[in-house]
């Protein structure tokens, strides 16, 4: 594993990129949807669904091997319904990934992690945001994918970041789902923890609870067994900020099978993150790499071989990663 990482490193030297590299997916010309309009200006995309599950849409002609990243994000700026849902498909339409979200007035990472290892991620056609009813209006400012690298033990993971009413009625439509691929790095032999960040919405609540529910069998977590009351929520002091569940190997199978779901009363989320607590002081976080950019203007693709202007696909120019069209 480590030669493979330490190959890896060399070659993001060669071309002078950071060790965790972001590459932009570009917002203008997304003409690929279905029952929906969109418009880009000032950097933001807007799209107005006009039927029902109608998406905002991107796509390529040839497919794109992704199978240097594991996460797609895309950046929301508003949303004004309670459910819609991002993903992406491969070249036979068949959906590899996907994360839901609900509706949000500030700016709202919509993260969706993905196995790099499946073959369909080296063949992927086509990227939809999609909304649920006529009417409803998502504006979206910034897209991008996130090249995989090693962590440590020790250091937190954020499986989500954002914010999430949970309300004050237990509405199943605001709970957030975390799905099985964000527990892909937790590990059974290092004690994994959940850590949730949240305020309390003393304003419109007398009290505040968080449930954490295994996806699709709707039973809660038994790590913390002893935590919950007989209704298996927790029950949050006043002016709690985090709370913290150290996963037991049961719990831990059912998260990487099928995902987390959060449901709460009178919390706002803002964030969740994983540590797998025992550290290795042998182990890898990062790599120190070049920052120098190349000088040349040559285009590169991702297995180092130099192509001109009209190839299709990820590039590699100047030490920066992009998508030419």
């Amino acid at each position: 594993m480590k030669k493979i990482f330490t190959l890896v490193a060399a070659m993001l030297m060669a071309f002078g990129v950071n060790a965790q590299t972001e590459v932009d997916i570009p917002l203008d010309g997304w003409g690929w949807g279905w029952s929906s309009t969109t418009s880009y200006a000032d950097g933001i995309l807007t799209g107005e669904i006009t039927g029902g599950y109608g998406a905002i849409s991107t796509g390529w002609d040839t497919p794109q091997d992704w199978s240097a990243y594991n996460k797609l994000t895309v950046v929301l700026e508003s949303y004004n319904n309670d459910w819609g849902k991002v993903y992406f498909n491969d070249a036979k339409g068949n959906a590899i990934a996907e994360q839901s979200f609900t509706n949000t007035t500030t700016t709202t990472k919509v993260e969706v992690d993905f196995d790099p290892t499946l073959e369909s991620v080296k063949s992927v056609k086509q990227l939809a945001v999609q909304g649920k009813a006529v009417g409803d209006v998502v504006k979206v400012s910034r897209v991008y994918l996130t090249e995989a690298v090693e962590t440590v033990d020790g250091t937190p993971i954020v499986l989500w970041e954002g914010e999430n009413d949970l309300g004050t009625k237990w509405d199943w439509n605001k709970t957030l789902l975390l799905s099985a691929m964000k527990f892909a790095k937790a590990k059974e032999d290092k004690s994994p923890k959940l850590d949730f960040y949240f305020t309390e919405d003393v304003a419109n609540a007398e009290y505040w609870q968080l449930k954490t529910i295994i996806e699709g069998d709707q039973t809660v977590l038994t790590s913390n067994a002893n935590d919950i009351n007989e209704y298996s929520c927790k029950e949050l002091p006043a002016e709690a900020t985090t709370y913290s569940i150290t996963l037991n190997a049961e719990d831990l199978a059912k998260l990487k099978a099928k995902g987390l779901r959060v449901q709460g009363y009178g919390v706002i989320l803002n964030k969740v993150t994983l540590t797998n607590q025992s550290s290795d002081p042998d182990a890898i976080n990062t790599i120190e790499t070049s920052n120098k950019p190349l000088n040349n203007g040559a285009m590169y693709n991702l297995a180092g071989q130099m192509v001109d202007k009209s190839y299709k696909g990820i590039v590699i120019q100047n030490g920066n990663k992009f998508f030419n069209k």
